[in-house]
């Protein structure tokens, strides 16, 4: 999962999601000592401590808090929660506001 979708996923997806995907990442990950994509002088062992491990569903907590769970744990999120990534990666980006320079 990069940064950009996981920021994205964060703003939508509720904690129920995210509690889901912690459990497939309990049960899937064998080796806590790789090193960690939010920062890499961790390992995904001390993300997890730091992010996961007092995580509920009815907590309060920021989309940058979110955006970390899912930019490390993302690839063990349910597949209708992937769903909601755009299909090319990209951010559509709209027109640039734009005016005429005034010359005196």
């Amino acid at each position: 999962m990069n940064k950009r979708n996981s920021k994205e996923l964060a703003e939508q997806l509720s904690n129920y999601f995210i509690l889901i995907m912690l459990g497939n990442t309990k049960k899937s990950i064998t080796d806590w000592t790789k090193r960690s994509k939010v920062n890499k002088s961790m390992t995904i062992g001390v993300t997890w401590n730091m992010l996961a491990h007092d995580f509920v569903e009815d907590g309060v907590y920021s989309v940058y808090h979110k955006r970390n769970l899912i930019w490390e744990f993302g690839d063990y999120l349910p597949e209708e929660a992937k769903s909601l990534i755009k299909p090319n990666g990209k951010i559509k980006l709209k027109e640039p506001f734009h005016q005429e320079p005034k010359f005196k």
